[in-house]
């Protein structure tokens, strides 16, 4: 089955139960070896006119329909036993007792067992109300795989006894197998005893028959981990730890091992109604399961069959075990070790699994076993990284890494759409658990090139801040010494890190940088460590330049813009404003303007002004005006503060923006009037500083040509020079989009009002001197940008206001 075929592959007959593959409509199909769509009437119909084979691997085989008794006793049943056959240790299954003890009509079918190297292997079958299920051709791949000729006396009698499926023979099998009296070399052999325990028909009959015979099924389940335990001794070193190691035949690992996923499946459901409230009861058993896994992967070749898309359900068992875990009363150890088996397990798929987009449908999977949801996903990581990193400086294993890992290859696997899962994250506090794990491994040394976890860490960080960007979580981080611990990776960076020194820059202005426009999340920062750890990590000594250039940068940034934020809150910065009449502009206190009583958003100076911008176009927009305001995810400080942030970034880089219109007008499609552009300042820093790009309005981006910017275009245009048109493109940080989605850009018209158009008349006279031409580049403009200096350095507080 292809990856694809796995992934859209409808759930059958027992999924309503939680198990897939058996259940209703889930009879077996011996000649596969698998779970058919047939419902068990139409198999037990089929089967009662089937003959059986008259041979088995070249060996003769004999069988008697026998009329089943009616409620025969255990004496008459050992007699009819005796008197079948006597010499060949002929087994007849024990009818199940019905809660009414009314009389069941069926057949008995026994048949003489097979004689293969002197030794005698019953085969039996199992009966669950009128369904027949004959073994026959289980047994027959059984006799393929393996033969139990070579095992010892008297470890054949306790395999035989193990076959017939009496408990005590199954613990006895296993005790020998604990006290090492089967010979070590003799252990792969046993695998036949587990193949066939581990028989995949009852399954159907089972999951019919009625859950209420509790007494009938309670032997069944502790006979299935007895197997599994009885597996484990074989595959672990827990018994022999000579170092020689007992594995499975890797090419029978395809057949056997969906074998052990149906019957953990099974196991799993039947467990949950019997046991419903002994959770440590089943996590037990679920332990036992996912240990003799675990020591199956440590063959390479084993290792992709477990993990391949067939076999995906493994996951679904993972969930289901991980799901028990918070709910389960249990010590320190055992919870820590119980975590660590299933995050282990899940790690060993990781170079695959961290793939999320291609390997999605394992995730998917996963969910299904631990409920179906994101939210109890998120739940679970939040409760592995609380547990395993409660401090800082947590004590750091390998162990402790594997969980951690598991967390990140979820995280990765979950798009940023999963909004319940990131959010639940959030509610959770991983981002306090993820920096403390990202400090434990610093203050391990676990730094560096070998060190990929650490780096791995530091992304998983990253692609939480930024999908989706989340103030109240980017605040949590800081407080647990997210600075302190991105610029102490920065300083361990070695030249030749190429994947670092990328994962480092994205975090500094991409991760952190990005949060650092919201005048409420710049006030919230004073209280946290965020100055002490600037100010350690000035301390730093660097390895590498580029990261302590990429550090200058983001220390230069964030230090103006706190700095601005508290110039701000203090009420420095200038409360000019000028007239929104196009016209005019006239620059003074924005208490002495009156507002349009339509839209409540434009000012003016005079009544006059009014009437003339209402003629110029203003009474086109002034209906949508106040529309378009109120879409805009701002409050009106936040847009204050935006706006003299703008005003501050304009100020800094007059002269460069001045430069880029002179530049603009040379070129061969220049615009007719070099008033005639506009700037988009992009408040998301690029390389430490923000973007600032100076266009012609026919050049303009589509969202900036969108009918809510449509007046303030016509304005810019009408005021020749005197109004330029900036765009103030902020993310937003509330959590509802990701710094890559469309949705998270908030784009804020600020008009800058210029007290003169002396700037862009110089501009438009230097252009008319130069002749525009494809090699402007090459053009010395040294002499015009001092001719314009002069105008971009002044000193006069009101040059540009927004």
């Amino acid at each position: 089955m292809s990856r694809a075929e796995a992934n859209a592959a409808p759930l059958q007959g027992g999924d309503r139960m939680g198990v897939r593959g058996f259940g209703r409509g889930g009879a077996p199909d011996h000649a596969s070896g698998k779970i058919t769509g047939r419902s068990c009437t139409e198999y037990s119909e089929e089967r009662k006119g089937m003959r059986l084979p008259s041979a088995l691997n070249g060996y003769p085989l004999k069988a008697e329909i026998v009329p089943r008794p009616l409620c025969a006793t255990q004496s008459e049943l050992r007699s009819l036993r005796t008197a079948q056959n006597p010499t060949l240790g002929m087994h007849v299954s024990r009818p199940r007792r019905t809660r009414t003890r009314r009389r069941v009509r069926g057949v008995w079918v026994t048949h003489n067992a097979l004689l293969v190297d002197d030794v005698h292997l019953s085969v039996f079958s199992c009966l669950f109300e009128a369904d027949l299920v004959f073994c026959v051709t289980s047994m027959h791949k059984i006799f393929q795989l393996s033969s139990m000729a070579s095992i010892p006396r008297p470890g054949k009698d306790f395999v035989l006894a193990a076959l017939r499926g009496n408990d005590r023979d199954m613990e006895a099998l296993l005790t020998r197998i604990m006290s090492k009296r089967i010979a070590r070399s003799q252990l792969p052999k046993l695998f036949c005893v587990f193949y066939a325990v581990l028989d995949p028909a009852p399954i159907a009959g089972l999951l019919e028959s009625d859950l209420t015979a509790r007494n009938d099924v309670k032997p069944l389940l502790r006979r299935i981990l007895f197997a599994f335990e009885g597996l484990d001794m074989v595959v672990s070193k827990r018994v022999w730890a000579d170092g020689t190691g007992a594995e499975l035949p890797t090419d029978a690992l395809e057949e056997f091992f969906p074998r052990m996923l149906s019957w953990m499946e099974a196991w799993d459901t039947l467990a949950e109604a019997l046991y419903a409230s002994d959770r440590m009861h089943r996590v037990t058993g679920h332990q036992i399961q996912l240990h003799a896994v675990r020591f199956l992967c440590r063959n390479a070749a084993a290792r992709d069959v477990i993990f391949s898309a067939a076999n995906t359900r493994i996951y679904w068992i993972l969930g289901r075990s991980w799901a028990l875990i918070p709910r389960t009363p249990m010590s320190p150890i055992t919870l820590g070790d119980t975590i660590h088996l299933i995050c282990w397990l899940w790690d060993q798929d990781y170079l695959l699994f961290q793939d999320g987009i291609n390997h999605r449908y394992k995730i998917l999977e996963l969910l299904q076993g631990i409920g179906g949801d994101w939210e109890t996903l998120g739940r679970l990581c939040n409760f592995n990284m609380r547990f395993y990193f409660p401090t800082p400086a947590s004590p750091v294993g390998s162990e402790v890494i594997t969980v951690m890992r598991t967390v990140m290859w979820a995280i990765r696997a979950a798009t940023a759409r999963e909004r319940t899962f990131y959010e639940t994250l959030r509610r959770g506090k991983m981002g306090t658990a993820m920096v403390y794990a990202l400090r434990s491994l610093i203050a391990d040394g676990q730094v560096g090139a070998n060190f990929t976890s650490t780096w791995a860490c530091l992304k998983t960080i990253g692609s939480c801040l930024v999908a989706p960007l989340d103030g109240a979580f980017f605040v949590e981080t800081v407080k647990a010494g997210l600075v302190r611990a991105v610029c102490q990776c920065a300083s361990y960076v070695e030249p030749t890190e190429h994947e670092a020194v990328a994962a480092i820059s994205h975090m500094f202005f991409m991760g952190l940088a990005s949060y650092f426009s919201n005048y409420r999340l710049l006030k919230t920062l004073r209280d946290t460590p965020f100055d002490q750890d600037m100010h350690f990590a000035r301390e730093l000594t660097f390895r590498h330049q580029p990261m302590l250039d990429a550090f200058r940068h983001f220390a230069a940034f964030t230090f103006s813009r706190m700095l601005l934020a508290r110039e701000f809150e203090r009420g420095g910065l200038s409360s000019l404003k000028g007239c929104d009449n196009p016209t005019c502009l006239k620059i003074m206190p924005s208490a002495n303007f009156k507002c349009c009583g339509g839209c409540r958003k434009m000012l003016y100076c005079s009544a006059e002004c009014q009437k003339a911008a209402w003629r110029s176009g203003h009474k086109q927009y002034c209906a949508s005006r106040l529309k378009n305001a109120q879409q805009i995810p701002l409050s009106r400080k936040e847009k204050s503060f935006l706006r003299a942030l703008a005003n501050h970034e304009w100020l800094q880089s007059r002269q460069r923006n001045a430069v880029t219109l002179l530049q603009l007008c040379l070129q061969r499609q220049r615009p007719e009037d070099s008033a005639d552009a506009f700037t988009i300042f992009d408040n998301a820093p690029d390389n430490g500083v923000s973007a600032v790009e100076v266009l012609p309005y026919a050049l303009a981006p589509a969202e900036f040509k969108a009918e809510a910017h449509a007046e303030d275009l016509l304005r810019a245009k009408q005021s020749r020079g005197r109004l330029q048109l900036h765009y103030v493109v902020v993310r937003r940080v509330d959590g509802a989009a990701g710094v890559d989605d469309p949705e998270s850009r908030v784009v804020l018209p600020l008009p800058l009002h210029c007290q003169t158009a002396d700037v862009s008349q110089e501009v438009g006279r230097i252009a008319a001197e130069l002749i525009p031409c494809a090699d402007w580049h090459a053009i010395d403009l040294g002499p015009y940008i001092e001719r314009l200096k002069v105008l971009v350095e002044s000193d006069d507080s009101n040059f540009g206001l927004h």
